[in-house]
């Protein structure tokens, strides 16, 4: 998955839609990235 490889080099925000262009405030881009992660756990438990 893109979106771990990202997270795991500390740059979660390149793994954004390129289609947000630069309007957009990245705390909250960086906080559904990481949501999005844990949400796609491979573990249903881990989940929240």
């Amino acid at each position: 998955m893109l979106s771990v490889h990202f997270f795991l080099r500390g740059e979660i925000l390149e793994a954004k839609d390129a289609n947000l262009g630069s309007d957009f405030v990245s705390d909250e881009v960086e906080l559904v990235l990481k949501l999005g992660l844990l949400c796609s756990h491979s573990e249903p438990l881990a989940r929240p």
